[in-house]
């Protein structure tokens, strides 16, 4: 790798999340920006460098990191600002089983009726942004674009959200809400995946999760919904009694 290219890694970085303005939340693009800068000093084209630079973040963490280094190659490539092949995906490839099985669940052990009632703890704005968040199951960022029944998701996505009333507006930060509900002991996607894992219990089966989730692939359900013991085995009695 030349030596002009390192010294411009991080203006390439920002080129990459430009690129992509239209096609990303603006959570989406914090989030990208944030990894890819963490790592940008280890981007000199040989695998074992990152390897050795990530080793200090968490399995999943490290691989969320990876995928991420090996989109944002793929971009250097398409726009010929590289040349020949992506090493990192090549490693990946190389090293699949390092990779593997390196997430794990956090999902709430609460109920709907649990976490509103923690919620309704929090002073306003913070209440009712939270609230809407848990109500129709949705994004924060997506929770800021609601419009007439709509909300815009990852890649730019318009489905309908299921809101009883337009959402509260809210003119503070995602950080600002972040430590709001830390005080409760929940994170804002937490909110999300409480309300998706009670239209599971509700009855929902993976293709209706499926849009009222914004997702295109039913595998993506499996990181959000835990199997409750007690659902499963009043599920086997249904059959079992014919």
């Amino acid at each position: 790798m030349h030596c002009a290219t390192l010294l411009g890694m991080k203006s390439l970085i920002e080129k990459y999340i430009e690129s992509h303005a239209l096609a990303w939340s603006p959570t989406t693009q914090a989030s990208e920006r944030y990894r890819l800068l963490g790592v940008q000093t280890a981007l000199d084209g040989n695998p074992d460098t990152l390897w050795t630079a990530v080793q200090a973040l968490k399995p999943y963490s490290r691989a969320t990191t990876w995928t991420r280094v090996v989109s944002f190659w793929d971009w250097l490539l398409s726009t010929k600002r590289m040349h020949g092949e992506n090493p990192y995906a090549a490693f990946r490839k190389k090293n699949a089983k390092a990779f593997k099985n390196v997430y794990r669940q956090s999902i709430p052990d609460l109920t709907y009726a649990q976490a509103e009632a923690l919620i309704e703890t929090l002073p306003e704005p913070h209440r009712q942004k939270a609230m809407d968040i848990l109500d129709g199951g949705l994004r924060y960022a997506e929770s800021a674009t609601y419009n007439q029944g709509l909300v815009v998701g990852k890649g730019g996505k318009v489905r309908r959200a299921y809101l009883e009333k337009e959402p509260t507006k809210y003119d503070k930060s995602y950080h600002t809400f972040r430590r709001a509900l830390a005080k409760i002991g929940l994170k804002p996607h937490d909110l999300r995946k409480i309300c998706l894992n009670e239209l599971v219990a509700a009855g929902a089966n993976p293709f209706e999760l499926c849009e009222a989730a914004g997702w295109s692939d039913v595998k993506t359900a499996a990181s959000y919904i835990k199997a409750r013991q007690g659902r499963v085995g009043e599920l086997f009695k249904k059959v079992q009694r014919g």
